[in-house]
């Protein structure tokens, strides 16, 4: 990740607590399952991931939603395939239907920095990490100011070394579920 999109991503975030009241910040987590897609499908046989995230939301007012995040969505390696981890630093920006972000429908999309990481036990060669722009769009429903789910789509992109610096894609999308506190 080069020093000026960590910059640019680090004075969004803290654009975004520093507007409104303290009231209408809060914390939250989310936990759920991430399908693989595209190019990334064929590298891990299309093995179901795990996703775990935090972040820190400022309610902006009128339904409008700033959502510094941080996200953690790992597929395990399965026989002859790989294993892939993606961290990720993003800002999303959410839209509730109904005006207020205490409850209802929501679209969202964001942009952040990703850091993605492919191992295979059987050939350490393969070893590789490349830091490259994720973007995100989503959409969810929050039952009550604490739980709510959400469908994300993300998608990367990925070098791979070992052949040419081919790119590939790394593309999932995440069911998780919410919790604000």
């Amino acid at each position: 990740m080069s020093k000026t999109s960590t910059l640019f991503l680090c004075a969004l975030a803290f654009a975004g607590a520093t507007q409104g009241s303290a009231a209408e910040r809060a914390f939250s987590l989310e936990l759920g399952l991430a399908r693989p897609t595209s190019d990334l499908k064929e590298y891990n046989n299309g093995t179901t991931g795990l996703a775990l995230g935090g972040a820190f939301q400022v309610d902006l007012g009128d339904g409008h939603l700033l959502r510094p995040r941080i996200s953690l969505t790992r597929f395990q390696e399965t026989t002859g395939y790989y294993a892939l981890s993606q961290a990720a630093l993003a800002v999303d920006y959410l839209y509730f239907l109904e005006g207020r972000a205490e409850r209802g429908f929501y679209v969202d999309g964001g942009l952040g920095i990703a850091s993605n990481r492919y191992t295979c036990s059987t050939n350490p060669i393969y070893a590789q990490a490349d830091e490259r722009p994720v973007f995100s769009v989503g959409a969810g429903y929050q039952f009550n100011r604490a739980w709510g789910v959400e469908f994300r789509a993300s998608a990367s992109k990925f070098t791979d070394r070992t052949t040419v610096n081919a790119v590939s894609n790394v593309q999932f999308l995440d069911v998780l579920a919410t919790y604000r506190f």
